[in-house]
């Protein structure tokens, strides 16, 4: 036992001077990044602390797509992982020296959503009707076998005429194509029940052809999303729908009249056929690729179709708790998730689409002579309340589903240019939230463009509906950014603000004009909100405007 303990101890001591010995490689890697952050201003953060979780799922992302890539030549997968790889795509993104596959060439997914506190989880459908209910997770995916076809087995994701567009100018999907006789069109939209919010879809096939089609359905879920891979490390049949990892699987009508399981071993259930069965009811794929499929007879008449309905759990509805009371933006019906049917879709749907025409018609209406123009409008409009979260609005639903006092200053004022009054009073109580012990108002550390984007976003809402109550509850709030950006402006040597990363796509932290024309936009709504009687800037932003006049000539 001694010799042991003896040899141990000794091994140890021979090697412990190699473990203090810093890897060359990342020693250069952090010379960089010390160089890096010195090309600012001194002193300045080298940019956005809450950006380094975004920016390794990035990295972490765009790794395991490139590793995974050569495993997943045959399989199917998003469009974009295959153009980027094929040298003879136009869209070939060669790999270098950065060991990288993110997607750059595909990122047009649209946002699945209901706006209100309730509701702060947006689902996302890509360019080829892939839907992800939960962004970040696994996505389910659909295609078609026609008995006797020549097609093959069709996804909208192998299909060259895919057509995609918003039903009514509301936040559903439509995507459809044709192909061996039938016209498939899916529909995929976001419904709020009491109880949680689902991802519901409706699959359509409509038999454009002379003769009877007969052939199978597959409803896929998927280890992947419009981001790339997505693991999926376990699986289950339960008898009625798929299991992963633990999470609820979506609700389905009619019943499967099948169902298969797959890992990376045994191959992708895409190019396996109709015909593929698995002999257990669960598996386990320690590489992340399990997958599997419910599947679905269909006979069809010539002019006939058939119907294929999913609802994906998306959001749970936490319960009521000591909050105050929001009113609720959205009419969510008073339904429960149920073993659906097509009348308890319709039922659903009719439900869902009058609550966002009865907020939406509450509303500015805008009439354009240009038909594309006027879609946009509605588009806009409706996919801005669709990314509203009760006390936050965040710019995307999915990487930039984060909140930034910029980007919710536009927005607010937005909603309240469009006359949702209510939408955008929550708002701007939430933003009270950011207000730091100092009076500064920001949502991300080292930016200092934030406070007079709320002062400019809170004065142009009461200019356009005023509201005494709501004036007074944010005043307090707005004497305290104003002081704030003051005493910066009066610590500062040449009369601006101090060096920040609000412009961070623009270089370096540095002095940007951004952050001294936002407070000074900022210290003029102050001065109105105060009920200051000036003809021209008060002292504090007529000071700003003669250092910014300076800097400039």
């Amino acid at each position: 036992m001694a010799r042991r303990i003896t040899f141990h101890v000794s091994r140890f001591r021979t090697r412990t001077p190699r473990r203090r010995q810093v890897n060359p490689a990342l020693a250069r890697a952090f010379r960089l990044f010390r160089a890096t952050s010195k090309l600012g201003v001194p002193g300045a953060l080298p940019g956005p602390p809450q950006l380094l979780p975004a920016m390794s799922r990035v990295l972490a992302q765009g790794y395991l797509n490139r590793f995974s890539m050569p495993l997943l030549r045959e399989w199917l997968l998003p469009p974009w992982m295959r153009w980027q790889s094929d040298p003879s795509s136009p869209l070939f993104t060669p790999r270098s020296v950065v060991n990288l596959m993110v997607n750059q060439t595909a990122r047009n997914w649209t946002a699945l959503g209901i706006p209100g506190r309730d509701h702060p989880v947006e689902s996302i459908v890509d360019r080829w009707g892939l839907l992800t209910p939960v962004p970040g997770g696994p996505s389910f995916d659909w295609w078609v076998d026609v008995e006797g076809g020549n097609g093959g087995t069709m996804s909208p994701a192998t299909q060259r005429d895919v057509v995609q567009r918003l039903q009514g100018d509301l936040p559903v999907v439509l995507t459809a194509y044709e192909a061996d006789g039938l016209r498939v069109s899916s529909e995929a939209w976001l419904l709020a029940l009491p109880e949680g919010d689902w991802a519901a879809i409706q699959v359509v096939l409509f038999n454009i052809a002379d003769v009877r089609l007969r052939g199978t359905f597959s409803l896929a879920l998927r280890p992947y999303n419009p981001e790339g891979i997505s693991p999926i490390y376990s699986l289950a049949y339960d008898g009625t729908t798929l299991v992963a990892d633990g999470r609820p699987g979506p609700v389905t009508w009619p019943a499967p009249d099948g169902w298969a399981l797959s890992g990376m071993d045994r191959g992708d259930l895409f190019n396996l056929g109709p015909q593929a069965v698995s002999e257990h009811s669960s598996l386990t794929d320690s590489r992340g690729f399990a997958h599997g499929v419910l599947r679905y007879k269909f006979n069809i008449e010539p002019w006939e179709e058939a119907e294929f309905l999913a609802f994906f759990p998306v959001h749970k509805r936490p319960a009521p708790g000591a909050q105050r009371p929001t009113p609720k933006l959205f009419s969510v019906p008073e339904m429960e998730m149920k073993q659906p049917d097509s009348l308890y879709y319709s039922r659903a749907k009719a439900s869902t689409t009058l609550a966002w025409r009865e907020l939406l018609d509450g509303g500015m209406r805008v009439s354009l002579p240009d038909r594309e123009l006027q879609a946009s409008w509605e588009a806009n409009r409706a996919h801005l309340l669709a990314l509203h979260d009760g006390n936050t609005i965040t710019p995307g639903p999915d990487l930039y589903h984060s909140f930034w006092l910029r980007d919710a200053a536009y927005m607010i004022y937005a909603l309240s240019v469009c006359g949702y009054r209510e939408a955008s009073v929550q708002l701007l109580r939430g933003l009270l939230a950011w207000q730091r012990r100092n009076g500064a108002l920001v949502s991300h550390n080292g930016e200092w463009d934030g406070s007079g984007q709320a002062l400019w976003a809170i004065e142009r809402h009461l200019a356009l509906h005023p509201d005494p109550t709501l004036r007074q509850e944010l005043l307090p709030a707005v004497r305290e950014a104003r002081r704030w950006i003051i005493r910066m402006l009066a610590a500062s040597e040449d009369g601006l603000m101090p060096p920040g990363i609000s412009s961070e796509h623009l270089g370096p932290p540095d002095h940007y004009y951004w952050d001294s024309l936002w407070s000074l936009a900022g210290l003029v709504a102050a001065d109105k909100l105060l009920g200051r009687r000036l003809r021209g800037y008060g002292r504090a932003a007529s000071r700003l405007h003669d250092s910014i006049m300076r800097a400039i000539e």
